[in-house]
C-alpha cells in the first residue's frame, strides 16, 4: 500500500486553498516576521530557512513515520496532508498562550529572551585595527539563573553597579535591561572574545564567541581537530576548503574525494560507460551541440 505525503501551502480546503507561496511568504502570514528583528525597527523575517528546512519537513517526516507504523499494523496506506501554514504556526504556541492568558501581544525582542538576562551579543576587542565589519569580535552571554548572574558579576570583578538591587533578580534585570547591557558592553569592549569565553564558561556562565566564516575556517580548533573542512585541489581554482560530510557513519564514513568537475570533464565517460555510445554517436552529438 502506498503512503503519499503532500505539503500544500495552506491545505487542500478552506478559502485560501489555492494560494501559492514558499518560506518567505509563510513567515509573514504565520506571525514570525512580527516576532523577529529588533524593537523599533521594521520586521526582519526569517527568510525561507525556518519553515522550509526545519518545521515543515520535520512535521512531514513524523507524519510519514506514523503512517508507516499504521501500515505495518494494518497493511493499509494513507494520504498525508501537511499544510505548511499550520505546520509553521504550530511552534508559535507560547506567543498564542501569552495572548490568550495575559492579553499580551509579543513583538520583536532582538536577541533578548523573557526568561534570561543578560541574553545578548556584546562587542569585544577587534580582531585587528582595520576598522571593517569583518574585524569586529563579539561574544554572546546568557544568564538563565541568579547563580549564573552572580558568577558573571564575579568575573567582572564585582563592580559597584552590578551589586545594585535593580540587578539582583531576573525580574529586576529585565526591567533595567537597557542599563544592564550598556554596563556589560563597557566591560567587554577591551576583552579578547575567546579568552573571555573560556573564562566565563569555566565559571559556569553560558557564553560563546560569535564566529564569522573566517573564524570557523581558520580559528575554530574543534572543527580543525575533527577534520570537518576538506582541502581539495581544483585544476583551475587551486586548493580551497570544502565542506565535509555533515554526518559520519561508523562503517562508511564518507569523504570529499574530488573537487567540482570541469565543464565537459566526464562527458566521454558518461557517454561510453553509462550510455553505451560509440565514438561516432558521440561525435554526432558534439556536432549537434548536445554535448560539451
Amino acid at each position: 500500500m502506498i503512503i503519499a505525503a503532500y505539503q500544500p501551502m495552506q491545505g487542500f480546503d478552506g478559502p485560501h486553498r489555492n494560494f501559492l507561496g514558499f518560506g518567505a511568504v509563510l513567515t509573514p502570514i504565520t506571525g514570525y516576521n512580527h516576532l523577529s528583528g529588533f524593537p523599533g525597527r521594521p520586521p526582519m523575517g526569517l527568510g525561507t530557512n525556518y519553515p522550509d528546512y526545519v518545521i515543515n519537513p520535520g512535521h512531514t517526516f513524523v507524519a510519514i513515520m506514523a503512517a508507516l507504523h499504521y501500515r505495518n499494523r494494518t497493511g493499509k496506506g494513507q494520504h498525508i496532508e501537511c499544510a505548511q501554514l499550520e505546520s509553521s504556526a504550530a511552534p508559535l504556541g507560547p506567543a498564542i498562550f501569552d495572548y490568550t492568558a495575559n492579553g499580551r501581544v509579543q513583538g520583536p525582542q532582538g536577541n533578548n529572551q523573557p526568561y534570561a538576562s543578560p541574553h545578548n551579543a556584546f562587542k569585544c576587542k577587534p580582531l585587528s585595527d582595520g576598522g571593517r565589519p569583518m574585524d569586529e569580535s563579539w561574544i554572546a552571554i546568557a544568564c538563565f539563573s541568579d547563580e549564573e548572574w552572580l558568577a558573571l558579576v564575579e568575573a567582572m570583578g564585582n563592580p559597584e553597579w552590578a551589586l545594585d538591587g535593580k540587578f539582583s533578580t531576573l525580574a529586576a534585570r529585565k526591567e533595567n535591561e537597557v542599563d544592564l547591557e550598556a554596563n556589560i558592553r563597557s566591560w567587554t569592549a577591551d576583552k579578547d572574545a575567546y579568552e573571555l569565553m573560556e573564562d566565563l564558561q569555566a565559571r559556569g556562565v553560558p557564553a560563546g564567541v560569535v564566529q564569522s566564516a573566517r573564524e570557523m575556517l581558520d580559528v575554530d580548533e574543534h572543527l580543525k581537530s575533527r577534520g570537518y573542512y576538506a582541502y581539495i585541489e581544483h585544476p583551475e581554482a587551486g586548493v580551497h576548503a570544502h565542506d565535509g560530510p555533515p554526518f559520519v557513519l561508523s562503517n562508511t564514513p564518507g569523504s570529499v574525494r574530488s573537487p567540482a568537475p570541469l565543464l565537459g570533464e566526464h562527458t566521454e565517460y558518461v557517454c561510453k560507460e553509462i550510455l553505451g555510445l560509440d565514438d561516432e554517436g558521440i561525435a554526432e552529438l558534439m556536432v549537434a551541440g548536445a554535448l560539451a
